[in-house]
């Protein structure tokens, strides 16, 4: 944890280096240079990205190549998502996942064993993980100190592949209203309307809505979800730590998007061209 430096706690991408491009640029962290392209140019502040820095679907095995490419010379902390974490945990498996392309799962396992990516991460007295830490937390036999305790113990559990049943309910756990069996999900796939742990402020993201949502947590000061991007809308945000200023690109047109918005338009005909998919064909019988 740097304290001394301000840090800039910025969302998920899931594979959209233009806008995380952008994002950088705006704030002055990074700039083009004639020579080695874009690069680093502000290290006196600390970047922060909450997880999901790829998608890792049939469609976007280049963009997930391309980010993870560039992103780890741009960024200090990089913290695992429930779709990055799917690259190396099928308990982590969502709907419409491909395999990503070799090069980036040997950067996944780079960045994995230097320890830029991790679990859990603290900044300003906040703890930052990707999808929030639920209010079950309070009755698991683990750490209930500051935010630092309780990231360096996530973080070293899961860098010693713990099976403590504790541990893995935290990290891994489903809850329902994302696809999963448990009243509650974990630090990779608790859903924004579940309830946070309150002692410690939090940062997170995970839950995409239109805009950065504040959540009251009691005495010690609100939470907030700083996700709002999706794969059309061309917009990402971060939030500058210890100030809780909120900074967003948007950009119309990035390549991602249009990337996005080609496959969707290529599965749409494939759909309308296929007699499986006609009004009355095969498709109705499996509807229950």
């Amino acid at each position: 944890m740097t304290d001394k430096k301000r840090s800039l706690i910025i969302g998920d991408t899931h594979g959209h280096t233009d806008r995380l491009e952008a994002l950088l640029k705006q704030e002055g962290i990074i700039d083009d240079c004639p020579d080695s392209g874009v690069v680093r140019r502000n290290f006196d502040v600390e970047t922060v990205q909450l997880g999901d820095l790829g998608h890792y679907g049939a469609d976007t095995q280049a963009n997930d190549r391309s980010i993870w490419t560039h992103v780890p010379t741009w960024i200090d902390v990089i913290l695992w998502g429930n779709h990055d974490r799917c690259v190396i945990d099928g308990r982590h498996f969502f709907m419409g996942y491909q395999k990503p392309f070799p090069e980036t799962v040997e950067a996944i396992n780079r960045a994995s064993k230097s320890g830029q990516l991790r679990l859990a991460h603290a900044a300003h007295g906040f703890l930052l993980t990707h999808a929030g830490l639920h209010a079950s937390y309070a009755h698991n036999k683990a750490p209930h100190g500051d935010a630092l305790a309780i990231a360096s113990w996530l973080n070293a559990l899961d860098g010693a592949d713990s099976q403590d049943e504790d541990f893995l309910a935290i990290r891994d756990a489903i809850s329902t209203s994302r696809g999963g069996r448990s009243n509650y999900g974990g630090t990779l796939w608790r859903d924004a309307s579940e309830s946070l742990y309150k002692p410690v402020r939090q940062v997170f993201g995970h839950s995409s809505k239109e805009k950065v949502r504040t959540y009251q947590t009691g005495k010690t000061g609100n939470s907030f979800c700083v996700d709002i991007g999706n794969q059309f809308n061309g917009r990402l945000a971060a939030m500058w730590l210890p100030e809780e200023t909120v900074v967003e690109v948007k950009l119309e047109n990035d390549q991602a998007t249009r990337d996005a918005e080609n496959a969707a338009r290529k599965r749409a005909k494939i759909m309308g061209d296929d007699p499986f998919f006609a009004p009355d064909g095969p498709w109705r019988q499996l509807v229950v």
